[in-house]
């Protein structure tokens, strides 16, 4: 993909989470009806998931029967360090303040020509996710291993080793300071797509 800058329409928002915060619950909340994506960092590993019709199942969760469980670590608010919950229309990043230990959390979405928008211009890029072997292990998640370095995760959709290899879509959203110098401020996750989906 080259990379160009494109127009956009994205606002940026600054949401509040609950405390204690059960990420589960609260994820499956913010994605309402929305089909969406979960990438979440843990102290213990990397989570994917995918929230449909309100409900989120995680890579853990997909992988509870399969022997494959050790893979992905259970979401826990003990261990979670990030979680991005995203889809083509926005993205909300949750993280936990280093200094307060308390979570915080940011939402950017697409909005239509009669709202104000916080970013007009992006830059999409994909990048590569490990994996050169596939095992189904349902109609919606894939085990995927690298043969040379041995790293395993399981991702949140159905894939083909022909459509190998995975790559996940980032909008880097683009501003410009009152000097006019323009600049990448935010950064937010779009989808997961095969070599395929051009």
């Amino acid at each position: 993909m080259k990379r160009e800058i494109k127009a956009c329409r994205e606002v940026l928002q600054i949401i509040d989470v609950p405390t204690p915060l059960d990420p589960a619950v609260w994820l499956a909340q913010q994605a309402g009806d929305a089909v969406c994506y979960l990438l979440a960092h843990a102290d213990d590993g990397l989570i994917w998931g995918k929230v449909v019709n309100g409900v989120l199942v995680t890579s853990h969760d997909a992988a509870r029967n399969t022997g494959y469980a050790q893979v992905s670590p259970p979401l826990r608010e003990v261990t979670l360090q990030t979680a991005r919950l995203f889809n083509n229309n926005g993205e909300i990043l949750l993280w936990r303040d280093s200094e307060t230990l308390s979570w915080r959390a940011r939402m950017i979405y697409v909005v239509n020509d009669s709202q104000e928008a916080t970013f007009v211009e992006a830059i999409d890029e994909r990048q590569l996710l490990w994996g050169n072997q596939v095992e189904a292990l349902s109609d919606t998640f894939t085990l995927l291993s690298d043969s040379g370095q041995g790293l395993r995760h399981i991702a949140p959709i159905s894939i083909a080793a022909e459509a190998l290899p995975l790559r996940l879509r980032l909008r880097h959203l683009i501003s410009e300071d009152e000097t006019g110098f323009a600049r990448i401020t935010a950064s937010r996750l779009v989808t997961l797509e095969g070599n395929h989906d051009e």
